[in-house]
């Protein structure tokens, strides 16, 4: 969070931090990064950083608020008419995730490390998973899935969000480019979809 009484000029200078250190945790890992590498890459001394941020944890805790509120704006409700705009809607979940990818990647251990990030990351993970279950009832709801059982509809959510959770370290793994294996990833959920699609008439 910025300080209470942040000037213009202030509030551009901790902008130009979080980016600096978005970029470097994307590109050397959020482990290997510390505020002093983030003021050298900037060209400012250390205490220019912590003024803004204290610490790492800090710069962890802002940029991880940053994604949550990209993924909020991805409407993963209801309001999803059919299976393409359901694509379509993680599509970008997952472009936002290869954006914030250093800090994706190092979920496992930011959590175990920052337990408010834990606490925060349990009660958003519940709400990504209410809003997979809405998006399959919207789609029951407008014919275009069978009604699904509740074991039917967990499978499904459990499917969807292990693969929104983990399709980047797997592809990571394997030597992918993780644009170019998006549409791998979006076929998978299709597929899972398409086993309970409604069967056309005639």
């Amino acid at each position: 969070m910025p300080k209470a009484g942040i000037t213009v000029k202030g509030e551009a200078k901790r902008e130009k931090i979080l980016r600096k250190a978005l970029h470097l945790f994307n590109k050397y890992g959020v482990e290997r990064i510390g505020t002093r590498e983030v003021a050298r890459a900037l060209k400012m001394r250390a205490g220019h950083v912590t003024y803004y941020f204290p610490d790492k944890d800090s710069l962890v805790l802002a940029l991880g608020l940053e994604l949550r509120a990209l993924n909020d704006g991805v409407q993963l409700d209801a309001t999803v008419a059919s299976v393409d705009e359901l694509i379509v809607r993680f599509e970008q979940v997952m472009r936002n995730h290869i954006a914030y990818r250093g800090l994706v990647l190092s979920m496992a251990r930011i959590l175990s490390a920052l337990a408010q990030t834990r606490a925060e990351y349990q009660s958003i993970q519940e709400g990504r998973l209410l809003g997979i279950r809405a998006c399959l009832q919207g789609l029951v709801a407008n014919g275009l899935l069978v009604p699904l059982t509740r074991v039917q509809q967990e499978f499904l959510v459990s499917c969807i969000s292990l693969i929104s959770r983990g399709w980047m370290v797997e592809s990571l793994a394997g030597g992918y480019d993780l644009e170019e294996r998006i549409p791998h990833y979006l076929g998978l959920i299709r597929g899972l979809l398409w086993t309970y699609s409604m069967p056309s008439s005639g």
